[in-house]
């Protein structure tokens, strides 16, 4: 079915109508990193139908290090209006930015339901990077451990950040994620901001100790487990079941919500153990990449 589309740039007053159709789209947790990124009021396009809302994208653009001027690009469009009129018009706005701001690296991502915007991105030139997986706890009882943990320090950030690039490296160098090693690899500038947004976040941050040496580190933020890690030579002792496990518990104590993690699907050793404990997938979302060549 062909349609009218017409895509325009942001406006202020027409906040409230995008966090409605962001309701449909995100997750509760999710809401208040967007309303961050409509307080900024660049980058933003709606795609309307008769005057309605059906789609929003978020474009973007930084400078990386290692890819230079990168975009990336968040789709959230009502899944009717998944078609190629739509995607026809809307690229048309999505390549002009392309040109006009010299863009060399994009990112996107899809759920694997949503078949057409896989496919539309595969014809136009957006190869495959790799997929994560949304699991979710199966709320089982699971064993309490007495571990030693505190929250994080900024005296810690040293140790924290190369325990972080240790852990994840293996799985960035894989998927050719740059940074591949998130700490030796960081100039002087991005160590600082790493350092200053870690300090803002470390009342949900948890590092565990075994006789006072440091073996791994997790994040809670309400019901989600995130950056979870266990440090090098530790790995393969039983501290990672251990550390998710008290995570399960420690965030069923605070929110009613099932608990959840995203795990990078090539990481078959962490899928099992989160398994093992009582995780489920539920849905899978594939990321995209586009290198343009000038």
């Amino acid at each position: 079915m062909q349609t009218k589309i017409d895509i325009h740039a942001y406006e202020k007053s027409q906040h409230t109508s995008i966090l409605q159709f962001l309701n449909r789209h995100i997750n509760p947790s999710d809401l208040e990193d967007y309303i961050k990124r409509l307080d900024k009021e660049i980058g933003i396009f709606l795609i309307m139908y008769l005057k309605n809302i059906v789609g929003v994208c978020f474009l973007s653009d930084n400078h990386n290090e290692h890819r230079g001027h990168t975009l990336d690009m968040d789709l959230k469009i009502d899944q009717e209006y998944h078609n190629d009129n739509v995607f026809n018009t809307l690229f048309l706005v999505i390549d002009q930015y392309i040109e006009d701001n010299q863009i060399d690296f994009i990112s996107t991502s899809a759920l694997c339901q949503f078949e057409v915007m896989h496919h539309y991105f595969i014809e136009h030139g957006y190869k495959e990077w790799f997929a994560l997986k949304k699991m979710v706890h199966d709320g089982r009882g699971l064993p309490h451990h007495e571990l030693t943990y505190r929250h994080y320090e900024d005296q810690d950030f040293a140790m924290y950040f190369q325990g972080l690039g240790d852990a994840f490296y293996p799985m960035r160098n894989a998927m050719d994620i740059t940074p591949y090693h998130v700490c030796n690899q960081a100039s002087d500038k991005k160590a600082s901001e790493e350092r200053e947004s870690l300090l803002k976040e470390k009342d949900t941050m948890y590092l565990f100790f075994e006789k006072n040496n440091y073996i791994g580190a997790v994040t809670i933020l309400g019901a989600e487990i995130d950056d979870f890690y266990v440090v090098d030579r530790y790995q393969g002792k039983g501290y990672g079941r251990k550390i998710i496990e008290f995570s399960v518990n420690f965030a069923k104590g605070q929110v009613k919500e099932p608990v959840f993690l995203t795990v990078v699907d090539w990481n078959e050793k962490a899928k099992n153990l989160y398994q093992s404990v009582g995780f489920q997938s539920v849905e899978t979302k594939k990321y995209y990449r586009k290198i343009i060549q000038r």
